[in-house]
């Protein structure tokens, strides 16, 4: 099965044990494109739903200038200086029995144009200097504890451009304590995802403060239903 295909002006490459018939049909589907720059812009490396997919991914990506779109959603091992300053799209969410393995991620930092990041089961870095960022996934990301202070640090890393937000699928435990300043200083936060996390106690009202908030998604939890105390 051809997990993933990349085409451009110069040549294809595809998988040695790719079906016969899926071999000629994507090669005649190639043969109709005409492409003058011969960039390559996206590499998609994603495992739908198999895991069969592993191995080591080459530094030679640090040589794709023009890539702006880069989906590692693998079990395998990337390198640690993975770096490329024209991404604007990043999946390093690993899943199956063989995960994503990666030894650092500082090199995350030095993304200036990132947009969208997705964030497996891998190890946390530090965020600052991603300031473009728009919309950052962390679910299923083991990230626990009393309340969401996680979100108060979220404003000084992105410059208050994040819109979306997901953090579902962790450990985060509850609401209660001081609340946090930092959510209600993500003034553009449109879409925020605490589903099925271990939330109790009030839905707090810090969460009306967030004027451009369209979709807030707090299934499977245990918060109070509101309607009880009016």
């Amino acid at each position: 099965m051809v997990e993933a295909l990349t085409i451009n002006s110069n040549d294809i490459d595809l998988n040695k044990a790719c079906i016969e018939e899926e071999r000629k049909a994507l090669l005649e589907f190639k043969h109709g494109l005409y492409d003058p720059s011969g960039n390559v812009v996206k590499v998609d490396l994603r495992d739908r739903g198999f895991f069969l997919l592993g191995g080591e991914i080459s530094g030679s990506l640090l040589d794709l200038k023009h890539l702006t779109y880069l989906d590692l959603t693998f079990g395998g091992m990337i390198p640690p200086h993975l770096e490329n300053t024209q991404l604007r799209y990043l999946d390093l969410f690993g899943g199956g029995d063989y995960p994503m393995r990666v030894s650092n991620l500082n090199w995350l930092s030095g993304l200036s144009s990132l947009n969208t990041l997705i964030w497996g089961p891998i190890p946390h870095v530090n965020l600052r200097c991603l300031r473009n960022l728009v919309t950052l996934d962390l679910s299923y990301n083991s990230i626990g504890g009393e309340g969401i202070e996680f979100l108060s640090r979220l404003s000084a890393c992105t410059n208050n451009s994040l819109e979306e937000l997901n953090l579902g699928g962790n450990q985060v435990s509850g609401f209660r304590g001081r609340y946090p300043n930092g959510l209600e200083k993500e003034c553009h936060l449109e879409h925020l995802r605490l589903r099925g996390n271990m939330l109790t106690g009030d839905i707090p009202e810090q969460l009306c403060w967030l004027s451009y908030l369209h979709i807030l998604d707090l299934a499977l939890n245990n918060l109070s239903d509101p309607s009880h105390n009016a």
